[in-house]
């Protein structure tokens, strides 16, 4: 990417080049240069906003374009194995592929380990999308508590241990309860996780917001909290766009819609 003073900035990936991007000011013109062959080919491009709100269509996945879609489930089912833990929480993912995946981690209500049929409204988000889901449990079934964030970590390091995780698509949601939880996980994360959709919470006093550096804006959803004042999710929005994130709005009529949420991450890493 050539720059003011003649100098240039090589971006290995489609990654870093959003990461270098995200940190230019919207309106300022860039030129791209890309090599395809040996031959490389200028593009001027006008910087700008990126949209806060999450398309009605997102990318198709593998295992949905698969032409065996129809006759074998496209997505998994298990259960992770967790050392020294008997809550083994819940996974969701596609099949078919062998690229990185994206994944949400989603909290709702403390219940302690989730029956199976929690997977069942989120099965055919996963298919569409090719985003795999996590859905922790809680250590104690009437609230969710910050001892449980370590086994959320090594959760996500089991499933990534499994199948290969795409950086660029890693978030977290939860409603009500779980949304205050999900906000202490994004913390934990920190760059790792590149979106927070939350509807039913503030941002907890106690946590940090600091400038989001080069690459490491986050895509914040947020959704409608009964309860609390509109002045402090309002003050939320403005301390996160301060800090140079995107901020956006769940749909009203499906907060923690699987499929919204879902579509989301899979636009994650094109944000």
């Amino acid at each position: 990417i050539p720059v003011e003073g003649g100098a240039a900035v090589e971006t290995p990936s489609a990654a870093a080049l959003a990461g270098f991007l995200a940190g230019l000011e919207p309106g300022r013109s860039v030129r791209l240069e890309v090599d395809r062959g040996g031959r490389t080919i200028p593009l001027d491009i006008e910087l700008t906003v990126p949209p806060a709100d999450v398309p009605a269509e997102g990318p198709p996945s593998e295992a949905a374009a698969s032409p065996l879609a129809d006759t074998i489930d496209p997505v998994k089912v298990t259960r992770l194995e967790m050392p020294d833990s008997d809550a083994r929480p819940l996974t969701i993912v596609p099949r078919g592929g062998d690229g990185p995946i994206g994944l949400l981690i989603h909290f709702g209500a403390p219940r302690g380990a989730l029956p199976d049929a929690e997977a069942i409204p989120w099965k055919a988000a996963v298919a569409a999308t090719g985003v795999a889901v996590l859905l922790p449990a809680s250590s104690d079934r009437a609230r969710w508590s910050r001892d449980d964030i370590p086994a959320v970590v090594r959760s996500v390091q089991a499933l990534h241990a499994r199948r290969p995780l795409d950086p660029s698509r890693v978030a977290v949601s939860g409603s009500g309860a779980g949304a205050a939880f999900a906000w202490l996980v994004a913390e934990r994360l920190g760059p790792a996780c590149r979106g927070v959709a939350v509807a039913g919470a503030a941002i907890p006093r106690s946590m940090a917001i600091g400038p989001a550096a080069a690459g490491e804006a986050r895509w914040i959803l947020l959704g409608g909290a009964a309860g609390i004042p509109a002045s402090r999710l309002d003050a939320d929005r403005r301390r996160l766009e301060a800090a140079g994130h995107v901020v956006g709005q769940l749909p009203e009529a499906d907060d923690a819609s699987p499929a919204v949420l879902c579509r989301w991450v899979s636009l994650l890493g094109l944000l």
